[in-house]
């Protein structure tokens, strides 16, 4: 061959191969064998189960998933995510509200989120007020508050509660409670404390200091209400009604009435009698040794039967805490006229209806007594001196010997106003049995 003829052969030769070569790259084309970008996986997790906590998927903006509660999804292009945690009603939201991450591609990231129970309140409401309440309460984990009186706490957690009350001496104790919170939500314990009462009917007095008698300013007032301080150091049980005529029949065995009515026309020898009477039927000790009539008696008042009050427990026990001619108000007239406060407290000549009327029937004082102006004069255990404020200052009282005039207290349906007030003082022989004298009892605390 000759070397032109070489030449010529390379040349159609070489455009060969390269064309070749140019078919075999077209061939590994991704038309025809694609290649699957990398992906990675998400999963959410929620606690607790079952409280329809919600949640939505993100990404450049666009929603990738909402759903419910626990859930993995995979196939998913790397970047970033947002996780947003939707608001369950009485609880918590996970913090942060939205999270973002970055998946990166062929790995897995996850959200996790708590909800937590909203905190609450618990409210404590306890009566009667000021007598000292105090209470224990257990929450959920079984730490303990404790307290006294009215109280509210906030920032709860859900749970069952347990409360335990304080015992208050001469009151019942309450029994514990249980009360279960829901989150966000309140409940409240509530309770009465009620007196344990040697009887149906009867109040505490609790020990206090108050100034007896009157001013000089204080209409109707008389020479002998000179203003003194008094302590009556021992509380002390009252009957909050002025003893009745049932209730005189069921003591003193005398007959079967069943009247509310005041007992009236009793002298003080057979007030005293009634309440040895009835501390013998409670098996009690009797505050009295009658020794005869007109007041002839020893008086024990350390006994724990019932007795008459000492004209201070008396004016104590009417004033409850006032300084005013009535526990409700000052008077607005003398006599028989019309007295807005008396005549909301008890019964005078200014509404008498001729004689004496139920008790109770008027507004009861702080202390929880009726009729403590009015309806009848009420004896008391005391004899009778002008100058009271000369006795000593705690817990005055005086014996008396046969014959004394003991003191009547409180008004009667027919006195007039002036004679009502809680500090009008009056006096009769132990034998005397008015229509308008009657009687209440006390008994020493236990």
């Amino acid at each position: 061959m000759t070397r032109g003829k070489k030449s010529s052969l390379l040349g159609i030769l070489i455009p060969m191969a390269v064309l070749t070569l140019g078919l075999v790259l077209v061939g590994c084309s991704d038309d025809e064998n694609p290649v699957t970008p990398q992906t990675g996986t998400i999963s959410v997790n929620v606690t607790p189960d079952g409280i329809g906590a919600s949640w939505t998927l993100t990404s450049a903006d666009k929603l990738v998933a909402s759903a419910w509660g626990d859930s993995t999804m995979a196939g998913l292009a790397p970047g970033q995510y947002t996780l947003t945690w939707n608001t369950v009603a009485s609880w918590v939201s996970p913090s942060p509200a939205a999270d973002t991450k970055t998946l990166v591609a062929g790995q897995a990231l996850s959200f996790t989120g708590t909800y937590l129970q909203a905190p609450g309140s618990v409210g404590i409401d306890v009566s009667p007020d000021g007598i000292g309440i105090s209470w224990v309460l257990t929450k959920p984990d079984g730490t303990t508050v404790e307290g006294s009186e009215d109280t509210v706490l906030g920032d709860m957690p859900a749970g069952l509660y347990s409360l335990v009350w304080g015992s208050v001496d001469y009151y019942r104790t309450p029994v514990s409670e249980q009360l279960e919170l829901d989150g966000a939500g309140s409940v409240t314990f509530t309770c009465t404390y009620e007196l344990d009462a040697p009887a149906e009917g009867f109040t505490l007095v609790p020990p206090g200091t108050f100034v007896m008698g009157s001013s000089q300013g204080e209409p109707g007032r008389d020479s002998d209400e000179n203003l003194h301080p008094v302590t009556i150091s021992q509380g002390f049980w009252m009957s909050q009604f002025e003893v009745t005529e049932s209730w005189w029949d069921a003591v003193m065995g005398s007959g079967a009435a069943t009247s509310k009515k005041p007992k009236a026309g009793v002298t003080w020898d057979q007030a005293v009698e009634f309440c040895n009477t009835l501390s013998v039927a409670e098996g009690l000790t009797p505050a009295y040794t009658i020794n005869g009539t007109n007041g002839n008696v020893a008086y024990n008042p350390a006994a724990d039967g019932y007795r008459l009050p000492t004209e201070a427990e008396w004016e104590y026990a009417c004033r409850a805490g006032s300084s005013t001619a009535y526990f409700n108000g000052d008077m607005t007239g003398l006599f028989c006229v019309y007295d807005s406060y008396l005549y909301e407290a008890g019964w005078y000549c200014g509404n008498e209806k001729g004689g004496t009327e139920e008790v109770g029937q008027k507004a009861a004082n702080p202390f929880g007594l009726y009729d403590m102006h009015g309806n009848v004069w009420e004896w008391v255990n005391d004899a009778y001196v002008a100058a009271y404020e000369t006795l000593p200052g705690t817990d005055p009282y005086v014996a008396g010997s046969t014959g004394e005039y003991r003191v009547v207290r409180g008004g009667g349906y027919g006195s007039g106003t002036q004679f009502c007030r809680s500090a009008a003082r009056s006096a009769a022989p132990p034998t005397m049995g008015h229509a308008q004298y009657g009687f209440r009892v006390v008994k020493n605390l236990d």
